[in-house]
């Protein structure tokens, strides 16, 4: 029992300066991105956006807001923000004794951390984060004793209450059951609060024994505590304990380290569990916390080589621990630690630093080097032989960042960049990627269009533009094709191809595809209403829409709501779908059939152009890739592909559309080979709705609308 409550003690304390270290590093980032700014970055939302999730970015916030003299400002993620409370804002701008100091405070649930800006000596806003929290809340999941840590202030009250349903209470004391006999024990933690003081001490509640170790956390009148039941501790703590101390070194290392006051018990007690805190106790090799002490040594003993830092994971690793099981996991993960130590043999450096995700370190000469060891090593992980045996292939996703100079670097930033690579070629078909200042941009670029993109919804930038479809017999317009277009204040006309990638990750093509489908139900409705021969639209629906539940009662009740006739709205989906579950496919396709919708097949031969997969689907019309034409037409190769397509359609009574169609050999061609509509530049671009209107209907107007 003794050795249980200093495992505890020891853990209390040790986690407590990690998140005491942790606020202290974000205060310092945060007051040297304050010193970038002043009262005209304030005052321009633009240039404190531009300033603010670039800094985000490059030091993993999630959240950073700027403010005014009046608590109105901006946030990273392009939201306003508003601080009403008159209190919280002279918090957050300084007051009297405090101007240019920072100050943490809890509000709304968060952990407000807040740096005034200055503009001389006059203070002019205050930048605000509550990454803090985030990272506290991040320090407690990491540990053993997660569920029973808590931050109280010196009054007893919760400030981040203990997950753990069975002490999660609004005030300490309420934990202190006066049947229990817990008088001596408030009164011993209510002296030592008041003295600043660490502590640790037993009681009851309900029965049920508890150990209770505090520590001050230096921000406020706050103390860190774990509130951890006797029957919990009496587990092997010797390598839990190992674990946390293991976890809590990592963060005070890059945190700029610190002197910690350990006793002489407390600093044998660490020295039994220094190996098992340097160690992963899984592949028997170094831990994130020993990875990042070697590699800074590393890079600080060899500033004139040049060096490689990987990140690198497993594509659907869960997957795997799930249907193969955990105990094949593991060994996969073992696998990949024997694999990296063969390969690196003395020349580098690398760890696990959980669950999947590995980091490495090794210099280079060339380039080349490191692209020669990344194929090397993935091809070695993959060739996993449990896994190969039930056939089973899987991805390895790496990012590499090359540091020619490492004398301004250290590892935590070299890792946060090779990151960053590995996330941009997520869920793709490149298997690894370089960070690079143009992927950086690249991201930045994405993360300014996902700041605008809710505003630019709601303020109608998306408009809608239609491509004509001509019928190649009679070389009349019988159908359209809606084409979405961001009308940008500040960038002017954007096409699809900035956007659409970058919605279809973040799942704001939901959104979009339903805001297209609508408009182009209003303009149906609007040439009805005006007595116009209408002609049918298509519009394109995504495979992120398209397995929605509610996508068809959705459409439908869209639809029916503008009383749109039926066969005069054509969806189309990518080519793909159809292959990824053809059971659900053939439900859906035929339940929008029965309300009136025309499908289609976009992009067909873009990607896996089997005719004879989707012979039993209910679709009606199927669009050749744009691809086919790009290319040219060249030789009877290419001519007959085409023909076959379109033959083995009309077999299958659907109907042909040619897209990308750009020259007059190709329409001449797609003539004689029986084609029923082509749409392109060869005809038109896409037009925005009364351009449409005047090529579609030209003199007609005026007697429609007569």
């Amino acid at each position: 029992m003794e050795k249980n409550v200093k495992d505890i003690a020891s853990y209390t304390y040790l986690l407590g300066t990690a998140i005491k270290e942790t606020c202290q590093r974000d205060i310092s980032l945060l007051t040297e991105l304050s010193k970038k700014m002043d009262a005209s970055d304030i005052s321009n939302n633009a240039e404190s956006l531009k300033l603010i999730s670039e800094f985000a970015l490059d030091y993993g916030f999630e959240y950073i807001a700027v403010v005014d003299l009046k608590g109105k400002g901006i946030t990273n993620s392009g939201q306003q923000v508003s601080l009403t409370d008159t209190w919280q804002l002279k918090e957050v701008l300084g007051n009297a004794g405090i101007s240019g100091s920072v100050q943490l405070s809890w509000e709304n649930d968060n952990i407000l951390l807040h740096v005034p800006i200055k503009s001389g000596s006059e203070i002019s806003g205050a930048i605000i984060s509550t990454c803090c929290k985030d990272n506290i809340t991040g320090v407690l999941s990491r540990g053993t004793y997660f569920e029973y840590g808590c931050i109280i202030d010196s009054k007893g009250n919760m400030v981040l209450k203990p997950g753990h349903d069975g002490i999660r209470v609004d005030n300490i004391y309420l934990l202190f059951t006066v049947s229990d006999n817990n008088i001596d024990k408030i009164k011993l933690l209510t002296e030592s609060i008041k003295s600043k003081q660490s502590g640790t001490l037993t009681f009851k509640n309900s029965g049920e024994k508890y150990i209770l170790s505090f520590t001050p956390l230096g921000i406020n009148d706050w103390y860190f505590a774990s509130v951890v039941p006797v029957t919990a501790a009496m587990k092997d703590t010797s390598l839990i304990i190992a674990n946390q101390i293991g976890f809590c070194a990592f963060l005070l290392i890059i945190f700029m380290g610190i002197s910690l006051d350990i006793n002489n018990s407390q600093k044998s007690y660490l020295k039994q569990v220094e190996k098992l805190a340097y160690n992963d106790l899984l592949t028997g090799q170094r831990n994130y916390t020993k990875f990042v002490i070697d590699a800074n040594k590393l890079l600080s003993i060899a500033q004139n080589k040049k060096f490689a830092a990987v990140y690198f994971d497993i594509a659907n690793f869960k997957y795997i621990n799930d249907v193969f099981g955990y105990e094949t996991g593991d060994r996969l993960l073992c696998h990949i630690a024997d694999t990296l130590v063969s390969l690196l043999e003395k020349n580098g450096i690398f760890s696990r630093i959980n669950a999947d995700k590995f980091v490495a370190l090794f210099p280079y000469s060339k380039k080349s080097e490191v692209a020669e060891f990344i194929v090397l090593l993935l091809n070695r992980i993959t060739a996993f032989s449990e896994l190969n045996e039930h056939n089973y292939k899987f991805k390895v996703y790496a990012g590499i960042f090359c540091s020619e100079n490492t004398e301004n670097m250290n590892i935590t930033a070299m890792i946060d960049r090779a990151n960053i690579a590995q996330k941009s070629i997520k869920h793709s078909n490149i298997l690894y990627a370089y960070y690079s200042n143009e992927l950086r941009e690249a991201i930045l670029r994405e993360k300014e269009i996902e700041n605008q993109m809710e505003s630019a919804l709601q303020d109608g930038e998306f408009i809608v533009h239609l491509q004509p479809k001509y019928e190649i017999r009679s070389n009349k317009i019988v159908s359209a094709e809606a084409l979405v277009r961001w009308q940008s204040p500040e960038k002017g006309l954007l096409s699809p191809k900035e956007f659409i990638s970058i919605f279809e990750k973040n799942r704001f093509i939901i959104r979009l595809d339903t805001y297209v489908f609508e408009k182009v139900c209003e303009v149906l409705r609007n040439w009805i209403d005006k007595g116009y021969e209408i002609i049918p639209i298509s519009v394109n629906v995504s495979p992120i829409q398209f397995y929605e539940t509610d996508f068809v009662p959705k459409y439908s009740e869209i639809k029916e709501r503008y009383q749109i006739p039926d066969e005069y709205i054509e969806l189309e989906f990518t080519e793909s779908i159809f292959f990824e579950n053809p059971e659900i496919l053939t439900k859906v396709l035929e339940e929008l059939k029965t309300h009136g919708f025309i499908c289609s097949i976009d992009d067909f031969g873009s990607g896996y152009s089997s005719l004879n997969m989707i012979k039993d689907l209910p679709v009606d019309v199927l669009k050749l890739d744009g691809l086919f034409f790009r290319k040219g037409i060249n030789g009877d190769r290419d001519k007959a592909v085409i023909k076959s397509v379109i033959t083995m359609a009309k077999e299958l009574t659907m109907k042909t559309v040619a897209e990308g169609v750009e020259t007059k050999e190709q329409l001449n061609f797609l003539n004689l080979i029986g084609c029923d509509m082509v749409q392109g530049f060869v005809y038109s671009k896409p037009l925005p709705v009364e351009d449409f209107e005047q090529l579609l209907w030209g003199e007609k107007l005026a007697q429609f609308c007569c």
